[in-house]
């Protein structure tokens, strides 16, 4: 079965190139647009670089890189990284791009450089824009995403973002359709749209593991601080621990879970550690009720 990318693992980190950039590499030649083809993907991957450049020194993990036809995408897991190294990440690109866009300006308006790369700029200026839409899984929209859950939860974060995603994306579309009717040749943001579609598709099922993610590394930076922001909620004893998990969702808040009787007395409060705990020892669909008839036998 012929496979659509050729993948390589170096030291745990696996590289995939999507064989079909032979093709569009090939149109691009006979279409005289190989040179605009080369000097786009060469500040794409400037743009990467910035990622990856800040993800490494914020101590992240890069654990996939893939060469696409249309550019380059970097995996990276951030989850034991602060809100501020994440955002520095995910704005490095687009700094990046408006760093080159200025510096060709600048070279040009001394005369050092011809007019043709000039394109750089516009290219730059493009990339940095677009990527700093609110849109997920773009740049912009991850920055949003941090600062929503800050206020509103991840759950609840993440449901809004996908609802803008998508109403931003039918725009990208219409409005390459657009393009397209009336140039018939550039259907470029038709496809960047539909991609868009695809990837919030695919978001929705992260969410979750998101969440998990941040119990994890939430305990090493208590730790790591000794002082940390927390969060009271309150359960009623037919709550199920499911249910609690995805109330427990500010990123940067540790919660303490108050258990309240049917008379709203607080009988029990656990940690957020002990809910994790508690989780790993019972079924989701167990009760508080039955959690703490456990814990008495």
């Amino acid at each position: 079965m012929f496979r659509l990318a050729a993948n390589i693992r170096i030291k745990g980190m696996l590289i995939c190139i999507n064989v079909l950039i032979i093709p569009v590499i090939l149109i691009a030649i006979l279409n005289n647009f190989f040179i605009q083809y080369v000097i786009t993907m060469a500040f794409i991957i400037a743009h990467e670089l910035g990622h990856i450049v800040t993800a490494l020194i914020s101590g992240a993990r890069i654990y996939s890189l893939r060469i696409l036809p249309i550019g380059v995408n970097v995996a990276i897991d951030d989850s034991g990284c602060s809100r501020n190294s994440k955002i520095n990440i995910y704005l490095a690109g687009p700094f990046i791009n408006i760093i080159f866009a200025i510096i060709i300006y600048i070279l040009y308006a001394c005369h050092i450089v011809s007019i043709e790369l000039t394109l750089g700029v516009y290219i730059n200026i493009w990339l940095a824009f677009f990527n700093l839409l609110p849109i997920l899984p773009l740049d912009g929209g991850k920055v949003a995403m941090e600062a929503l859950a800050d206020h509103s939860g991840l759950f609840r974060a993440s449901k809004h973002m996908h609802v803008l995603s998508v109403l931003l994306s039918i725009i990208i579309i219409c409005l390459g359709l657009l393009i397209f009717m009336r140039t018939l040749y550039n259907i470029s943001l038709v496809l960047i749209g539909i991609y868009i579609l695809l990837c919030v598709k695919q978001s929705k099922k992260e969410t979750a593991l998101m969440n998990i993610k941040n119990f994890v590394f939430r305990r090493s930076r208590i730790i790591r601080k000794g002082i940390y922001p927390a969060r009271e909620i309150v359960v009623m004893m037919d709550v199920k621990l499911s249910e609690v998990i995805k109330a427990m969702d500010y990123t940067n808040m540790f919660h303490l879970v108050n258990v309240l009787d049917k008379d709203l007395r607080v009988i029990k409060v656990m940690t957020e550690q002990e809910i994790l705990d508690a989780l790993m020892l019972n079924n989701i669909d167990t009760t508080f009720e039955k959690l703490l008839i456990i814990k008495e036998k």
